[in-house]
C-alpha cells in the first residue's frame, strides 16, 4: 500500500514537471515568432508574371461512363433474368456519379488558382 502511494505520488510529479516543461516550450515559441523572418517578396516582379489560366472543364469521367452507357448491349442471361433495366439505371446512376465528381474536380481547381 505505502508503495504504491509512493510510485503514485512520483508519478504525479513526473507528470507535472512534463506539464510544465511543455508549458514553457509553448511560451518560448510565442516569444521567439518574431525573431524568425522569412524570405523577402518581390513584390513587382510578382505583380509582372502572368495570371495564371483558368482550369477547363475535364468530363473524362463523364464521357467514359456515357459511353458505357452507350455500348451497353444486354447479355443473353440478362434478358432472361429481365436484368437489363437495373443495369442500365446503373449504367445512368454511375453517369450521374462521373458528372458530380467532373463538378468536384474543377471546382477544387479552381479553388487552387
Amino acid at each position: 500500500m505505502k508503495q504504491q502511494k509512493e510510485l503514485e505520488k512520483m508519478e504525479a510529479l513526473q507528470r507535472a514537471a512534463y506539464e510544465v516543461e511543455v508549458y514553457e516550450n509553448q511560451i518560448n515559441l510565442l516569444l521567439s515568432v518574431h525573431k524568425e523572418s522569412s524570405d523577402i517578396w518581390d513584390w513587382q516582379a510578382i505583380r509582372a508574371t502572368e495570371k495564371p489560366s483558368k482550369p477547363e472543364m475535364s468530363r473524362e469521367r463523364e464521357n467514359e461512363a456515357q459511353r458505357r452507357l452507350d455500348q451497353y448491349s444486354p447479355s443473353l442471361l440478362d434478358k432472361v433474368f429481365r436484368r437489363e433495366n437495373q443495369k442500365r439505371e446503373a449504367l445512368a446512376k454511375s453517369l450521374e456519379q462521373a458528372k458530380t465528381e467532373d463538378k468536384k474536380t474543377i471546382r477544387r481547381s479552381i479553388a487552387a488558382v
